[in-house]
């Protein structure tokens, strides 16, 4: 178990052949709640080669209330590996304000901001992702995650 543990570890950093680090890899998606529409309905954020220091992903996904209440949104994401989790930058908004940001390891709690939603309104929610430059950049290179953004939707008011 522990030969298979350090060959997984060993292939999950890869370099390339010249020495530099290799792209990261990150894959955002969400599934539907009851309360909620998803639009794309599969990844909205698709990022092949994250560089440290290099420009960021982007992507939106439009959340539709489909119930006859307010909702009131909040986020999370849960990543498939925590290989990510110091190096990943990623920032969630809607309508132009913060829900949740910072490393992909703090991310992994309920935003304590949240997204209001009326009745057969839809609302984009925004994600941008990048590895800053820095020493916890060496550990994003070649890394494959995938993110799923967990949506929590609450009648306004609690519930």
């Amino acid at each position: 178990m522990g030969i298979a543990l350090a060959v997984a570890l060993v292939l999950s950093w890869r370099v390339a052949a010249d020495g530099t680090a290799l792209p990261t890899e990150v894959t955002m998606h969400a599934h539907p709640t009851g309360e909620l529409e998803l639009r794309p309905a599969a990844a909205f954020l698709s990022a092949l080669r994250l560089e440290a220091g290099g420009p960021s992903a982007s992507g939106g996904l439009r959340l539709r209330n489909i119930t006859p209440v307010p909702l009131d949104v909040r986020v999370r994401l849960a990543p498939s590996a925590a290989t990510l989790d110091r190096a990943l930058a990623v920032r969630l908004a809607a309508g132009g304000r913060l829900l949740a940001g910072g490393r992909l390891g703090r991310l992994r709690r309920w935003s304590a901001g949240s997204l209001r939603i009326r009745p057969g309104r839809s609302a984009v929610l925004q994600a941008r992702a990048a590895v800053p430059a820095g020493r916890s950049a060496a550990a994003a290179g070649g890394q494959d995650v995938d993110i799923a953004v967990e949506l929590q939707a609450r009648p306004r008011g609690g519930g």
